[in-house]
């Protein structure tokens, strides 16, 4: 059975900064990649440092704004370390300028534990947007009062969707709840600065219309925000005694919204999945297209990125087979990372498996503005595509990064790439 991916260690308080973007391509990170990957999948290897794309760390995410120059992240931070000495931990955001100083910081979190999964950032307006989860007995004021989760189980979680400004000043903030669980893994914004989130539930939940009830053990969901944070539309998918998870959710330029993950016998609206997803909404919510990908083990993601063109990519790892489309891939080793792409309507375009004896894992996915591709995710080998990595400390340095939700596990070493 599938179960969400929550992260096994429970963590504090909220942080947000900002800083500014030292490359052209319009997300990615900051650990900086060996190579380089052209938009056919092709691996490049003479991409130098100014063009770094994906700082990749297991409880943080992070973007940028490639026209402004503006970066933008989110970390959780463990209690009593980190940049927090608080009692209980929080969450961090921040902002940093064109100038490559940091612009703006914030630290939230009250009693109890807030969890920050994904950050986004308003192309037009460099509004930050930033979702999670409150563990249980939590409360966290983001600027407008006091949210809580109230519940008294150890294992129920309640969303929460959290706006600022381009200078960080409070703008809206929402929880929702139910006394089961209710995560936000993914945020995207579009043009028109509506926010859409992916995540999971169980039992039911309202979100500003009608009441999502779950059909099985963990349904996932997407809503829809307007700039204000007025509800748009939501929609639900699940099946009877199944569990869905939601890992990434993007934007195309036309405010449709596309999401990935892993599904049980899951339904978009286009006949039902088992295993890797992608599916597709209209800007209104309606069913545009969904894939599924045949794969003997799945191991983690996909994590997805869609470029100014509206083609999609996929990111992440598997075990023994899978089929995106253009045949099948057999790992070579424990498992192996793969990256796909798709096109605006869906259909399949390329797939790149990377991996030796080894144990590889993908975590995140960006696009520049030149339809570059970079990944970013861990190495037990040490090689992929048959040339050494180096490995990297997951500390994020200014560069272009990427929006990701955290990592579910430790895991041994991390590098930067381009596919």
């Amino acid at each position: 059975m599938l179960r969400a991916e929550v992260p096994l260690k429970q963590i504090l308080p909220l942080l947000v900064l900002v800083v500014a973007a030292g490359c052209s391509s319009s997300s990615g990170g900051g650990t900086g990649p060996e190579d380089a990957a052209n938009p056919d999948g092709t691996v490049d290897s003479s991409l130098d440092a100014s063009s770094d794309a994906l700082a990749d760390t297991s409880d943080s995410s992070v973007l940028s704004d490639a026209d402004a120059g503006v970066d933008v992240g989110v970390e959780s931070l463990d209690a009593g370390t980190d940049a927090d000495t608080r009692p209980d931990g929080g969450v961090e955001v921040g902002d940093s300028g064109p100038g490559g100083g940091l612009q703006w910081a914030e630290n939230f979190g009250l009693a109890g534990y807030t969890n920050a999964n994904a950050v986004a950032l308003d192309p037009s307006s460099g509004d930050v947007v930033v979702v999670g989860y409150l563990n249980p007995n939590t409360s966290v004021n983001f600027g407008g009062g006091s949210l809580a989760n109230a519940t008294a189980l150890s294992t129920d979680y309640t969303m929460f969707v959290a706006k600022f400004d381009s200078s960080g000043k409070y703008k809206w903030a929402k929880t929702f709840g139910n006394g089961l669980d209710v995560i936000a893994h993914s945020v995207g914004i579009d043009a028109l600065g509506n926010v859409a989130i992916g995540g999971n539930f169980q039992g039911s939940v309202n979100f500003g219309g009608s009441t999502l009830t779950a059909a099985g053990d963990f349904d996932l969901f997407v809503v829809k925000f307007d700039a204000a944070g007025s509800f748009r539309w939501s929609k639900s998918f699940g099946a009877a005694g199944k569990s869905q998870v939601v890992n990434s959710v993007a934007v195309d330029g036309a405010g449709a919204v596309l999401f990935s993950g892993r599904g049980e016998a899951v339904d978009f609206g286009g006949g039902a999945k088992t295993g890797f997803y992608l599916a597709k909404l209209d800007s209104t919510g309606a069913h545009a297209w969904s894939n599924g990908f045949a794969a003997t083990s799945v191991y983690s993601g996909p994590w997805l990125a869609v470029d100014t063109a509206g083609s999609a990519f996929l990111a992440g790892s598997f075990s023994t087979t899978v089929n995106f489309g253009g045949g099948t891939l057999t790992s070579a080793g424990a498992t192996d990372a793969f990256v796909a792409k798709f096109d605006p309507s869906g259909a399949y375009q390329w797939a790149k498996q990377y991996g030796d004896s080894k144990a590889q894992s993908l975590s995140g996915v960006a696009t520049d503005l030149a339809g570059d591709v970079f990944v970013s995710g861990d190495l037990t080998g040490g090689t992929v595509n048959a040339r050494p990595l180096r490995r990297r400390s997951p500390a994020p340095r200014a560069g272009c990064v990427m929006s990701r939700a955290a990592s579910p596990r430790p895991l041994p070493h991390r590098a930067v790439a381009s596919v």
